[in-house]
């Protein structure tokens, strides 16, 4: 019987702590399943076209009538570290609802050069901020080549955290399948006293398809393997090109840049992790239950021993107290 007891308080530990490390697991922006950040409306924000970033944000209730804080983050909501980037055009705003709308200023004097950001949003309402886990926005400035769609390659993303440069690759440029040239990451003269990158497309005597307005550009390293970002032709805008990881598949011995919570697989992982906790909810419920039928077994059947067996004496019932009467 102790055992029984034992083995059935082992089980519900093991249950506890399953459950406990799987809500745990979960980023506490799907823990609460209470706060979300809208897709944005566009993926390409031009300063000096465009006059402010629109954000929307799905809240809980308990946030009506709270202050709370708009912001651009330097990593997508998937990433284990992040914080503001742009702080003075950071928003307060009063939640009347459930959907709350804001914007943030494009002011060219502190958007100074190309950069890729994610909406977010924080408050005394919520466990942690809130940002967006899909891809980046883009925040692009006016070129001075309007026939043109120009990149731009931050130094940190060839450096990757180190002194010196370490991705080193001739990168072929396509649009909708047509070749449009290439950019040598080591080229000095392509690259700004600053270290940043910056290469070109469109124009006079390449190719129609290289100056479509919205083609897709798409990038490839030596071996044929694409960069998993892409990016849409806009002339005359300079756009931030910053995650030069390849896409999912065999490795291309080129280190790979931090995607920053567009990766596909760092969303697939977090869309399942609620499914992954309510596994665990029920595994813990049905711990006790898997308990109590053991328990009742384990009675039956000593029970069935303690009967009298009809086709001859049967044995002793317990200790002591006589013999059991046998078959007439």
């Amino acid at each position: 019987m102790l055992v029984g007891v034992r083995n059935g308080r082992a089980l519900i530990v093991v249950g506890l702590v399953c459950l406990t490390s799987c809500l745990g697991a979960v980023p506490a922006s799907s823990q609460g399943l209470n706060a979300r950040i809208s897709d944005p409306e566009k993926r390409l924000y031009v300063v000096g076209r465009d006059a402010e970033v629109p954000i929307r944000a799905s809240v809980p209730a308990e946030c009506t009538a709270s202050e709370l804080t708009f912001s651009l983050y330097a990593s997508g909501g998937a990433a284990k570290q992040n914080s503001v980037v742009y702080p003075s055009v950071s928003r307060r705003v009063s939640a009347t609802g459930l959907m709350v709308d804001t914007a943030l200023a494009l002011d060219p004097k502190v958007f100074e050069s190309p950069d890729s950001v994610w909406p977010g949003v924080s408050g005394n309402c919520l466990s942690s901020p809130v940002v967006y886990s899909g891809a980046s926005l883009l925040i692009g400035l006016r070129s001075q080549t309007p026939d043109r769609s120009s990149f731009f390659i931050p130094r940190s993303s060839l450096t990757m955290g180190r002194d010196e440069q370490v991705v080193h690759a001739t990168l072929t440029l396509t649009v909708d399948g047509t070749k449009c040239g290439a950019v040598d990451l080591d080229d000095s003269k392509a690259k700004d006293p600053l270290g940043n990158l910056l290469f070109a497309i469109g124009g006079r005597g390449e190719p129609a398809a290289c100056s479509r307005e919205g083609g897709v550009l798409r990038i490839f390293y030596p071996n044929g393997q694409a960069l998993f970002e892409t990016r849409e032709v806009a002339l005359g805008v300079l756009q931030p090109f910053a995650n030069l990881a390849p896409e999912a598949g065999p490795s291309t011995g080129v280190p790979e840049a931090p995607a920053a919570g567009d990766s596909p697989a760092v969303r697939a992982f977090e869309s399942t992790m609620p499914w992954i906790a309510v596994a665990c909810v029920l595994i813990a419920l049905a711990v006790p239950i898997v308990k109590v039928a053991g328990n009742r077994f384990r009675r039956a059947s000593r029970l069935r021993l303690a009967i009298p067996n009809s086709d001859g004496p049967s044995e002793p019932r317990r200790r002591g107290g006589g013999s059991a009467g046998g078959a007439n």
